[in-house]
């Protein structure tokens, strides 16, 4: 049986294991340092923001592989008029600085990497309404 975010961080205490930091600087799973291939732009806003230097790692690493490819390829994508692009972690940051109101602080990205995708509805809806 599944179990929620907040039940399974109530058994981890119960047994002496505190709460991943990941968690209390805001992001939503504790992967991969809080950087995932699976994350959205309000998940990469958040990175941005709480580790500046991890996110300058992964823009550069984007930065090479779309240099290295000769296209226009992002992690993230950006929708407008019903079409939907490639959406740098680049154009992300300057976006930020910009203040753009154009970001997606919603999308913190997919569901689970460890389950059907069959289940990623109904946990996209949970997380959802329990954020």
């Amino acid at each position: 049986p599944y179990m929620s975010k907040e039940d399974i961080f109530r058994v981890l205490n119960d047994i002496g294991i505190s709460r991943p930091r990941l968690y209390d600087m805001g992001f939503s799973h504790n992967n991969c340092g809080g950087f995932c291939c699976k994350a959205g732009q309000g998940h990469f806003a958040n990175l941005l923001q709480k580790m500046p230097e991890r996110y300058a790692y992964h823009e550069k690493k984007e930065e090479e592989m779309r240099n290295y490819l000769g296209k226009s390829v992002a992690i993230l994508k950006k929708q407008k008029n019903n079409r939907t692009y490639p959406y740098s972690l680049k154009q992300l940051r300057e976006d930020i600085e910009k203040k753009s109101d154009q970001i997606d602080l919603y999308d913190i990205g997919g569901c689970g990497c460890f389950i059907e995708e069959s289940r990623c509805e109904y946990i996209v809806t949970y997380k959802t309404s329990v954020s």
